[in-house]
Formats: structure tokens, sequence, C-alpha cells
């Protein structure tokens, strides 16, 4: 599925977060995926981006795909820490920082905090993503979002479904989606990331302001949203985060919240006009 090479870097408390590297010219894209995902979904744009002779990495962070999976370390400067080791180790120049749903939140906040490493942001679906306007409280938060139990379900089982949840995705997204679930020892399907970095991450994300945030950076900032069957109010915080940057753009696109994983082509087609136009650097 994938032709990245694979390589392991070390965080400054000890795990290791898996990437794979696509090696060509500049630009170079980091790609970060959003929360209980992982890396794979991001195999479709690689390619294209690569076939283009540019230089892709993308990342399993911690807790996600196959990287080490900490107790702790669940927060944004943490969490922004290990990309910029995973910059330092893997790169020597500035990256176009690309991050989807919490990851486009994330990578928003390693751009703020390091803009030597961030020549310019691309947000897939997600970098407006505010819980705390959406929620009273974070009891209510954490009732309303945590994610159901699976149900009792084989590994052959799910594969065999698997298409069928995911419709008008390509055979590689497909795949992908499967590489966020895992063969428990008893033959079942289970989630990767664990339940309790799952309530975490979704604690530190009801708490970050991604407006504020978004108003640190300099460098351009393009939010590609998904439409789809999403509450109204999604609309209006797309664009108060384009406003709030300095150098935004707002692009709709018809598909799922993994837009990257199931129209990989379009979504490569906005991102590289952008940087034919000159406004990613």
């Amino acid at each position: 599925m994938s032709s990245g090479v694979l390589r392991w870097v070390e965080v400054s408390d000890g795990p290791r977060l898996a990437t794979w590297t696509w090696q060509g010219g500049q630009p170079t894209w980091l790609l970060v995926h959003g929360l209980a995902s992982n890396a794979r979904l991001w195999d479709g744009m690689a390619n294209i981006l690569s076939s283009l002779g540019q230089t892709v990495i993308s990342v399993d962070q911690r807790g996600h795909g196959v990287s080490d999976r900490p107790e702790g370390g669940y927060d944004f400067a943490t969490i922004s820490s290990d990309l910029a080791a995973v910059i330092d180790n893997v790169v020597d120049s500035p990256v176009i920082a690309v991050g989807q749903s919490w990851g486009a939140n994330v990578v928003l906040d390693l751009a703020a905090g390091r803009p030597d490493l961030v020549s310019s942001v691309v947000g897939i679906d997600g970098g407006f993503i505010e819980l705390s306007a959406s929620f009273e409280d974070w009891e209510s938060a954490a009732a309303t979002l945590r994610p159901p139990d699976l149900p009792p379900i084989t590994w052959a089982a799910a594969t065999e479904q698997a298409a069928s949840f995911y419709p008008g995705f390509p055979p590689d997204g497909v795949l992908a989606q499967l590489a966020n679930l895992e063969e428990g020892v008893d033959g079942r399907v289970r989630r990767r990331l664990p339940l309790e970095a799952h309530m975490t991450i979704l604690r530190h994300l009801f708490e970050q302001r991604p407006l504020d945030t978004a108003a640190k950076l300099a460098q351009p900032t393009l939010i590609v949203a998904a439409r789809n069957n999403d509450t109204a109010d999604k609309a209006q915080r797309a664009q108060a985060l384009e406003a709030a940057l300095a150098q935004g753009r707002l692009v709709w696109l018809e598909g799922h919240h993994d837009l990257h994983a199931q129209r990989p082509q379009e979504v490569v087609d906005v991102v590289v006009g952008a940087l034919s136009e000159g406004f990613l650097q």
C-alpha cells in the first residue's frame, strides 16, 4: 500500500514514533493524522505528491498506529514536541505541515510554537475544532464523545465488512482504516489507541482555543474543509479560523471527514494549486 521508507524516531520522553518517508525534492510535506487514526490514511496523497518529485513524511503519533503507546504525553505541547523531533531527525529544512481533524489543531500549535520548522500549514477538515464552543463543560463533552465499545467481531469479519463502512473510498483507503485496529489475543478486534489516551486527548482538545493559536501564526494557512452532513455551525467555525489567521484561505470539498483518504487526488490538486500560486511556501 505504501512505498514510503519506515524510520523510527525516539522522542524526548522515550517513546518511539513510526515515520514513513518518500524522498524527493522540495517542498517537504509533513502529514499528521487525526484522533484514533493512523499514518496509512495519508498513503494516497503521499504517493501522488511523491510522484511529483516532492518529499513526504507521514507519522503515527504516540499511542496511534504502530508507534509506542506511553501512558502520558498527550497534551498539545508534548505532541508538538514529538513532531519537532520528527522534523529534526528526518529532514533539514522547514516543512509544510498538513494535519487532519485533531491533527490540524496539532499542526497549528506546532506552527505557532516553532515557526522555524513550519513554512506553511494545511488543515484537512480540522484546525477549527473547538469543543468548548459545542459543550457546556468537559463532563458533557466526555459523555458524548467517548467512543462506544466495539462489538465482539473477529479480524476476518472486520476485514470483510470494512468496505461497506467506507463507501466511495479507494481500496487502499479502506485498508488504511483497518490499520486503526488490531487483533487481540482472543482473536477479536480492538482499537490501537487506548481509551484512556483517547479521552486525555479529547480533554486537551476541549481546553485548546484554536482561534487564539491561529492568531499567533504568520505562516500562510490553507484550510480544506469537507462539506457533508455536519452541523450548521461548522461553516461558522471554519470561517472564524480563516479570519483569525494572518494569511488564511478556506476551501470546501465534498466528501467524508477523512477527505485525505477518500479523495486524495482532489485534495492534492487543491494543495498543489495553492503551492503553484505561491500561497503555500
